[in-house]
């Protein structure tokens, strides 16, 4: 195999994001992460959202999350076979560091972790599979030529829509329930 190139997002990928059962904690509600339905947490009132963007600012909690069950076997069986592994995030330049390091330690075979447009990355480096669970960046990258898999389930609620609607990408999206599921 030669010098294909796996793009890999960490929240609800890699890694469980369950900002809103603690925002919803801490605020003495019952939300969970099956109640968001839209990309962008505009499904809440204010205070919630911003509950939650300031967690994702946070390195204490951005950096201590969960792997998802079969992520680490998943990223060692694509290392195994060759691909070249990387992380392309949103997450904010403040916690970079901690980001990075916590996906070195827990996902060795990642090559590196990148904090840049996606899109611009993905084409510049001719990455060819590209796994993530938000709807605008899979929307852009499979209507760019990029074969997309999304992470849709039933805590990604927000992104069904392009779920039921990928048939119009031509085959470069496809749906996954998760990382575990993506096979080349």
């Amino acid at each position: 195999m030669e010098n294909i190139k796996v793009a890999i997002d960490i929240d609800n990928v890699l890694f469980i994001n369950n900002v809103v059962e603690i925002v919803s904690k801490e605020l003495n509600q019952k939300y969970t992460s099956e109640d968001v339905t839209c990309w962008g947490y505009d499904c809440f009132y204010p205070e919630f959202k911003k509950r939650v963007y300031e967690k994702f600012s946070d390195d204490a909690f951005m950096c201590n999350m969960k792997v998802i069950y079969g992520a680490q076997q998943k990223i060692t069986q694509l290392y195994n076979k060759g691909y070249q592994l990387y992380c392309l995030t949103s997450r904010i330049p403040k916690i970079i560091q901690c980001t990075k390091k916590t996906i070195k330690d827990t996902f060795p075979e990642i090559i590196d972790t990148i904090f840049e447009n996606k899109l611009q990355y993905m084409l510049s480096n001719k990455v060819k599979y590209f796994i993530d669970d938000n709807p605008l960046f899979a929307e852009e990258s499979a209507s760019n030529g990029i074969c997309t898999y999304l992470v849709s389930n039933n805590t990604t609620r927000y992104n069904h829509d392009l779920a039921n609607n990928c048939k119009k990408f031509n085959g470069f999206l496809k749906v996954i329930p998760s990382i575990c599921e993506f096979d080349i």
